[in-house]
Formats: structure tokens, C-alpha cells, sequence
């Protein structure tokens, strides 16, 4: 039986809820805001600053899959450095998560198996790419790349209405925002891809057993 599934990996990877996302005052909405790329930590704290707004949850890009962090209510300027701290701490937690599967993958499957069973090999190959991915989203985390693209936040309907003429965003609500188009949706794993199905193995092993 095959005991990963690419389904469940994936959703493994698009969410970190380490907090209920407050709810909004009587006369305020909850909206998201994108701003249509990845932007600095500081102009996302600017935005935030300049608008007195607080946020919820943050929508990430790190090249692949979109991830959203929600978080407990955080000061604008500290709000980026709150999502990036929760964002790595759970990545790093996930990696441990993802190199406990691989250990029962191959506890379950011999090397033979995948070799002869293609979509047995692509199904641990997914290991290997969650594995990647959440290495990636920690190195970009730490070098305090641009990661934010979006966010929710509660305001009143006029601060909205100011923000939409003189900002230049998109502003949605009761929605999970559209990822931007530049932003792409998959990370490319290149090293991983074309493994064969003994190399697969062997690779699963490694990360198994550092």
C-alpha cells in the first residue's frame, strides 16, 4: 500500500495558525489588502504604520505553494518579524515531521520497490520536495528577503476607502486572496526531479538519518 499521499503534503505546507484571527469591531470590516508582489519588511510596516492598522494574518511567498500565518494581534512595526519568527519555527518543525515520514516510507518500501514502481518513486519523491521547500522558505526567511504579499486586517470603511484611491492595492474581502501572477506557484526542485527510483531511495534514507 502506498503510504504518502502528494494531497496531504501539499496541504501540509500552505498554513500556519498560530492564533484565532481576531474579530473585527461592530462599525470596522475584515478585508485583506495584496499589494500584487512580495514586499520588504519595511514597507510592509510603513503601510501598516501609515494606516494604523492592525493585522491578522499574513500571506507569504517563497516561491511554491502560497503560505498564510496567522498570528496573535501584533503592533504594525513588529508584525513582520512576528510571521517571519512563526513561519520558520513552523518550517523547521514540519522539516522534522517530513523527515519522520521519510523514515517510515522507507521502512515500508524497499529500494527494489521503487525502481520498479514509478508512481511508488514520485510519491517519495514528494517527500523530498517538501523537505526542499521548507529549507528554501527558512533560508529566505532568514536572509529577510520579501515575503509578504498580503495581509488581512480590520478597519473602518472610510480608512479603506482612503487606502484603495491613494495606495494602489487590492482590496477583497471574505476571500483568501488571488496569488499574484508573478509570483509563481510552484518551487522548482531540479535536483530532486529527475532522481531515479534508486536514487529516490538512497536520498530518502539520507534524510531519514542525517
Amino acid at each position: 500500500m502506498k503510504a504518502w499521499s502528494a494531497v496531504a503534503l501539499l496541504f501540509a505546507w500552505a498554513s500556519i495558525a498560530v492564533a484565532q484571527t481576531p474579530q473585527c469591531g461592530i462599525n470596522d470590516r475584515m478585508v485583506t489588502i495584496s499589494f500584487g508582489h512580495a514586499v520588504t519588511d519595511d514597507d510592509a510596516a510603513a503601510f501598516l504604520i501609515r494606516h494604523q492598522l492592525t493585522p491578522g494574518t499574513g500571506y507569504l511567498w517563497a516561491a511554491g505553494s502560497p503560505l498564510s500565518v496567522s498570528i496573535a494581534a501584533a503592533a504594525p512595526g513588529s508584525f513582520v518579524a512576528s510571521v517571519r519568527a512563526a513561519a520558520e519555527s513552523a518550517r523547521i518543525a514540519h522539516r522534522a515531521e517530513i523527515m519522520a515520514q521519510a523514515g517510515s516510507f522507507v521502512a515500508q518500501h524497499s529500494r527494489g520497490e521503487l525502481v520498479r514502481d514509478l508512481a511508488l518513486a514520485e510519491e517519495g519523491k514528494e517527500i523530498l520536495r517538501q523537505a526542499t521547500r521548507d529549507d528554501a522558505l527558512v533560508t529566505r526567511v532568514r536572509a529577510s528577503k520579501p515575503l509578504i504579499w498580503a495581509f488581512t486586517v480590520c478597519a473602518a470603511p472610510a480608512t479603506l476607502a482612503d487606502i484603495t484611491a491613494a495606495e494602489g492595492v487590492e482590496v477583497t474581502e471574505g476571500a483568501v486572496p488571488a496569488r499574484p501572477e508573478e509570483l509563481s506557484s510552484r518551487y522548482p526542485t531540479p535536483r530532486v526531479d529527475p532522481l531515479s527510483g534508486a536514487e529516490t531511495w538512497a536520498e530518502l534514507v539520507k534524510l531519514a538519518r542525517p
